[in-house]
Formats: structure tokens, sequence, C-alpha cells
């Protein structure tokens, strides 16, 4: 099984950036990132939160974005994201909560 890791990190509306939080803070947007270390065509990510209301940003480990071949909303707690070449990188999935 490839190596992967989450990380909840949010957008900070007051510096523009994304960061890294312990605890979420109450915002609109939650955003969680997916890391796949070892190369895989496969990416398979389990967010656990039962939504397919988002946007994803795939990127390499130098944060380039990357194409992938295909992104599957299989459930709304797993996503598939393929590539026709082994890569590692990582997902940003931004979450967007309310009506």
């Amino acid at each position: 099984m490839p190596q992967s890791q989450y990380i909840p990190i949010y957008f900070n509306f007051d510096t523009g950036k994304t960061e890294l939080v312990e605890n979420n803070p109450n915002n609109t947007i939650t955003t969680i990132r997916f890391v796949q270390n070892t190369p895989s065509i496969l990416w398979e990510v389990l967010h656990n939160k039962y939504s397919n209301n988002l946007i994803i940003e795939v990127r390499d480990l130098n944060s380039n974005i990357i194409d992938s071949d295909k992104i599957e909303l299989i459930s709304l707690n797993l996503i598939h994201i393929s590539f026709s070449i082994p890569l590692t990188g990582y997902a940003d999935m931004h979450f967007f909560i309310g009506d």
C-alpha cells in the first residue's frame, strides 16, 4: 500500500495563506491535504467528510500543478485520482460547508 498522510489545513482570509492547524477554525471552507509520498498511478483518498461539494487541487511535491488522467468521486468519502505514470505529490481538497 502506498505511504500517504493527511494534514489538516485551512485558508486564512486575513493573511491570504493556507496554514496548518491543530484544530480547524469555524470557516465556511474546510481544507484537507492528502500527501502521496511514494510514486503511484492511483491515489486513493479517503477523506471521511461525507461530501461531494469540493474543489480538488493536485500538485507535485514541489507545489507545481499536475494534471491527472482522471478524478473520480467513488463515494461521498472516497476519491480516486489516477495518472498514466506513477507520481508523488499532494491533493488539497477544499470542502464547502453550508448552503
